[in-house]
């Protein structure tokens, strides 16, 4: 199977937007995680338990909610997944992406070059449901100067209108 897309969004990077998780809390290392709110055009393929997707972004991120891409700087940037699902309710990923000077918005900042790996299980649990996310991601700036890392662990189980939830995070978060 084959599809694409296009518009604003998520590009292929990382794990999922936060909003999808079962807290309401985005974790500190959604820069370093995600690629969010990018114009992005998107090519995936899956063959069975393997997904392939492919996307062209702008590197500038959004400095307000609501604000939109810098369509000068579309294509400037890529980003890569490979998701594997070797059984029901278990994924397995790895992204790489480039980033054209994502935090210099006319793009004369430096490059940012990202990795992420990801294992995360969905299923049912005691007459509830288990989700656990396990991730670490990678950004290097500057050459390699500046290096900043995180990793995240999270876990919930729901039964009716019950939701124990725990997160564990350690990420690296220079202010500018």
């Amino acid at each position: 199977r084959v599809s694409s897309s296009g518009g604003k969004g998520f590009a292929p990077f990382g794990s999922d937007d936060p909003m999808s998780r079962p807290t309401l809390r985005y974790p500190v290392n959604h820069h370093l995680a995600q690629l969010l709110e990018r114009a992005v055009i998107i090519v995936g393929v899956r063959a069975g338990p393997v997904a392939l997707e492919g996307g062209l972004l702008n590197g500038d991120e959004p400095e307000r909610p609501g604000q939109w891409p810098r369509w000068s700087r579309f294509g400037d940037s890529w980003s890569a997944r490979l998701t594997l699902l070797p059984h029901q309710g278990l994924e397995l990923s790895g992204s790489r992406a480039r980033v054209h000077s994502p935090e210099h918005r006319p793009g004369a900042g430096t490059d940012a070059w990202k990795w992420h790996l990801a294992a995360r299980v969905e299923r049912p649990l005691a007459r509830g449901r288990f989700y656990a996310l396990a991730e670490w991601a990678r950004t290097e700036e500057a050459d390699g100067f500046f290096v900043f890392r995180s990793l995240l662990a999270e876990a919930a189980w729901s039964r009716g209108a019950h939701r124990p939830y725990y997160r564990f995070e350690q990420s690296d978060r220079p202010e500018d």
